[in-house]
Order: structure tokens, then C-alpha cells, then sequence
């Protein structure tokens, strides 16, 4: 019986410290910011961003095989929106890249 192939092949030294680094370096800023932002404050922000990135799987589902590229920024761009002002930011946002997505694929039809 054959074995199946690798899932990805490892990273280079430089590429595997960077992931290191990057993974160490995040984990600071998110122990720093829970120890000192107060702790109505940092739900507000978890929360905002839960409820962002939950708007943004809506664009990101619209455009995933029409746009990948716009369909991946609608949903980042939901996130942080979220994570600013909640829902009051999170669902125009998501409003207008999926009139985006909806506009590009009207474009991109044969004819129009």
C-alpha cells in the first residue's frame, strides 16, 4: 500500500523563524493587550470581531468562486470593522462588497 503524499512540504530555515517569530510575537501583543486593556474593553473587541467575521462569511460565501481575492478582503475588512464599532460598522461594510462582488460579476457576464 502506497503512502499518501505530504500535506506541504516543510518551510525553508528563514520562512520556518519568521513563522516563529510571527507566532511568539503574536502571542505577546494578545497577552499584553488582555493584561492591560480593561476588561469591558477587550469583550467589546472579541465580541465586535466574533460578530465581524460572522457578517463577513456572507460576502466571502457571495464571492468565493466569482472573486477570491475580493472575497477574502470582504472578510478581513469585516472583521477589523467589527472589532472598531461592532455591528454598526460590520454589516454596511459587508453591504458594499457584496454589491461589489455582485457589480463585478454583472461586468464580467457576456453581453452587459
Amino acid at each position: 500500500m502506497a503512502e499518501p503524499p505530504p500535506l506541504a512540504p516543510a518551510p525553508s530555515g528563514k520562512r520556518r523563524f519568521l513563522r516563529i517569530a510571527g507566532g511568539v510575537l503574536g502571542a505577546m501583543i494578545g497577552y499584553t493587550a488582555v493584561k492591560l486593556l480593561p476588561h469591558d474593553l477587550g469583550l467589546r473587541i472579541f465580541g465586535g470581531g466574533a460578530a465581524g467575521f460572522l457578517i463577513g462569511l456572507i460576502p466571502f460565501l457571495i464571492g468565493k468562486r466569482l472573486c477570491p481575492r475580493l472575497a477574502r478582503a470582504a472578510l478581513w475588512s469585516c472583521l477589523a470593522a467589527g472589532m472598531v464599532l461592532g455591528l454598526i460598522l460590520a454589516v454596511p461594510v459587508g453591504i458594499v462588497f457584496i454589491c461589489s462582488i455582485l457589480a463585478k460579476r454583472i461586468g464580467d457576464e457576456p453581453g452587459a
